[in-house]
């Protein structure tokens, strides 16, 4: 008897992850592919894919394309940069096409089972277990494979769904590298995502509120958040003065980058090596240079999103003019709990944190519709 692997059911197996050592590197079977995908740049992509392609059908010569791609896969996990490239390189009918389109529907495969795999993780509480660093690299990979892969010249819209779903996944998390992507993937793809799935869109936005008012959040991911929130509200169509605003407000902002624009090769310069779409996008306003612990992404009970981000709100007494505080000199200084100092902004905004979030959902369209 089979067990099921979608939401709520039973799954056939505990997959364990091998961690490495810090400092061990993943050393690649076909180094030599990855090489040619890391070389491309945007003056000699058409070229350079051509090289891919050939590689690629070299190497299937003694080894499968399941292979392959999981050789290419773990690569991307590995650094968003190559990601990126990947996401490039297999856009085009040169390297989607061969094995007759094989390659792209493993690709998509390998990309659902990512999915399947942070669901289980969800499902059991045992989120941590997932490298962070290759989760993030994975939400990178979803996303600039939707924004670059057609079928029939359409994008594959299945693709929306679990990428918002990965978005809340980072929602929750939090911290300044999860909000920067975040906004970087709705800038690269919102438009889409708001042209397929609306109303998932806006209770996204919703969430991105509840974050904004209940945690407490640096200057630069409540500028990322509030920065989200009125491009999802506006329909992707900001007004000027709002652009001009957060033009100035968010350094390295490039708004021509909304659904992906700012890619084409004309707004780059030649010979410069391709850098994630992810990266190009809001720039410094939610990036950070380290890689820090994610707590657990949440909890895993169903809520609406105005419901999960909600916290119980204890109102202040009403004091006539001539109340004082016994004992204690009403102009000392106030310190927040386990710090000396005075309180910042930041520390201005709830610490209470979201555990209301809802699970992610298996859409049995992601198996069958590429």
């Amino acid at each position: 008897m089979s067990v099921g692997r979608g939401r709520g059911r039973g799954f056939a197996e505990v997959r364990e992850t091998t961690l490495r050592r810090p400092g061990q590197s993943f050393a690649p079977k076909f180094s030599s592919l990855v090489n040619l995908i890391e070389n491309l740049t945007l003056d000699e992509t058409s070229s350079k894919v051509d090289d891919i392609a050939q590689a690629i059908n070299d190497s299937i010569k003694n080894n499968s394309l399941k292979e392959v791609i999981e050789d290419l896969h773990n690569q991307a996990l590995e650094d968003s940069v190559f990601g990126t490239k990947l996401a490039i390189a297999c856009s085009d009918t040169k390297v989607y096409s061969i094995n007759d389109c094989n390659l792209r529907l493993i690709l998509l495969q390998t990309l659902q089972k990512d999915f399947e795999d942070m669901i289980f993780l969800t499902e059991r509480g045992e989120i941590k277990k997932r490298s962070v660093f290759q989760f993030r690299n994975a939400v990178t990979l979803l996303g600039e494979v939707y924004m670059r892969l057609k079928i029939n010249g359409k994008l594959l819209d299945i693709l929306a769904g679990p990428l918002l779903q990965y978005l809340e996944l980072l929602l929750e998390a939090s911290e300044e590298e999860d909000i920067a992507l975040v906004s970087s993937m709705i800038l690269m793809n919102g438009q889409k995502i708001f042209e397929t799935s609306p109303s998932e869109l806006e209770d996204f936005t919703i969430r991105a509120r509840g974050v904004l008012i209940n945690r407490n959040l640096s200057a630069r991911s409540r500028g990322a958040l509030l920065f989200i929130i009125d491009l999802t509200s506006a329909h992707f169509a900001l007004p000027e003065k709002l652009k001009e605003f957060y033009q100035n407000e968010i350094e390295n902002l490039n708004i021509n980058n909304i659904n992906g624009k700012g890619n084409a090769e004309s707004d780059k310069p030649k010979n410069k090596p391709i850098q994630p779409t992810a990266d190009n996008n809001v720039g410094n306003v939610t990036r950070t240079p380290k890689q820090s612990k994610v707590p657990g992404f949440g909890a895993h009970e169903k809520s609406t999103p105005s419901a999960a981000n909600e916290r119980p709100v204890m109102p202040r007494a009403i004091r006539g003019a001539g109340a004082v505080d016994s004992g204690k000199d009403k102009n000392a200084k106030k310190s927040p709990r386990g710090k000396k100092d005075k309180l910042t902004d930041e520390q201005i905004w709830s610490s209470k944190q979201n555990t209301g979030s809802k699970v992610w959902g298996h859409d049995d369209r992601f198996d069958k519709d590429y």
